[in-house]
């Protein structure tokens, strides 16, 4: 059954195993008195191959049921890992023209899909602020421009009725002033909105030195109304001076700050008017405090509102538009404008932006 070569082998090796196809064999090397023997078994392990065919199929069973497990259980943590996206999504088609003053869930963690949201409510309240922008320049020219050329028309028809006196004519004449600088006021506060709404849908920001920008300011007032009409006073200022530059847009921010500062010249008459800078390593404060008629409590949380006059204001000329412009470029730069006012003694706003490290 086994050739020589095998008998040979085992005789110099004096033990062997090997396999023959499906058969297991053992030679041996057997010495006893009679003689050298060699003895070869060889066997058919019939047990073991069923045991390793029932493996095998227990293995490929178990095989299938966990990479079934693993599918189910992978799509629903890819469904619930999705779920927040889904969310946000569903909110986002439900946002139009008409309702940009809603916000999508920024949820409560750290995530990308937070990021995410929180990057799309800024794209938001940007969108908000130039609409309101746009919407404020329309609302403001229909309004404010109708009454003084309606004032200017009539007061035209009534002295081309009949021939005047010296006297009456230069009445008219003085009426005829008033209403052409009240247009022309009208017409500068539409191109001051024109020109927010401009730079601020371009929103082009580079780092602005506060402090300098505040000497500019001065200089503008000086010009207007004299040398000691707008006094800046540096109450605190950070070690680092680049913690005084604040990314924004400075036509922008020269147009909020004007509004405060004409306000406060005009509700005092022209009184002087005190921008106080205090700044340190986390924020940046703004204070602009004039002595006019202040502004009356249950009035304050108003100003900020398009076309709102207060009842102290109704004699001073004004469109009511300049508060509410400027808190929008505040906001757009991530600042906070709040005011503290006492009735006859003064007004200051406060104007805070903190520094992004």
């Amino acid at each position: 059954y086994w050739p020589s070569s095998i008998i040979e082998k085992v005789r110099a090796n004096k033990e062997i195993t090997l396999t023959e196809g499906a058969r297991q064999t053992v030679g041996l090397l057997y010495k006893d008195n009679q003689g050298q023997f060699v003895i070869l078994v060889s066997a058919y392990d019939v047990q073991a191959h069923k045991r390793l065919y029932t493996l095998s199929i227990i293995m490929l069973l178990l095989f299938i049921i966990v990479s079934g497990a693993l599918y189910f259980i992978s799509r629903w943590f890819a469904a619930k890992s999705l779920e927040p996206i889904g969310v946000v999504i569903k909110q986002m088609k439900s946002i139009r023209a008409s309702n940009l003053n809603q916000r999508v869930d920024e949820g409560s963690g750290r995530d990308e899909i937070s990021e995410l949201a929180m990057n799309f409510n800024k794209l938001l309240e940007h969108l908000e602020n130039a609409f309101d922008l746009q919407h404020a320049f329309v609302i403001n020219a229909s309004h404010e421009l109708r009454t003084p050329v309606t004032s200017l028309l009539g007061d035209i028809e009534v002295a081309l009725q009949q021939p005047r006196s010296a006297n009456e004519h230069e009445q008219l004449l003085h009426r005829l002033l008033n209403d052409s600088k009240r247009l022309k006021e009208t017409v500068n506060i539409l191109m001051e909105i024109a020109r927010a709404d401009r730079d601020y849908t371009k929103a082009n920001l580079s780092p602005i030195a506060i402090d300098d920008l505040l000497w500019e300011l001065q200089s503008y007032w000086t010009d207007q109304l004299g040398k000691s009409a707008l006094k800046i006073e540096f109450l605190q200022l950070p070690e680092n001076q680049e913690n005084l530059l604040l990314t924004a847009n400075k036509s922008l921010l020269i147009i909020a700050l004007n509004n405060i500062i004409s306000n406060a010249f005009k509700f005092s008459n022209n009184k002087p008017v005190k921008c106080i800078l205090l700044a340190d390593d986390s924020h940046i404060d703004i204070h602009i405090k004039d002595s006019g008629i202040g502004i009356p409590a249950t009035e304050q949380d108003k100003v900020f509102r398009s076309f709102y006059r207060g009842s102290s204001a109704k004699t001073y000329p004004g469109s009511g538009i300049g508060l509410y412009v400027t808190e929008k470029i505040v906001h757009l730069f991530d600042g906070n404008i709040q005011l503290q006012s006492v009735p006859g003694k003064g007004t200051t706003f406060i104007i805070t932006f903190l520094i992004k490290k």
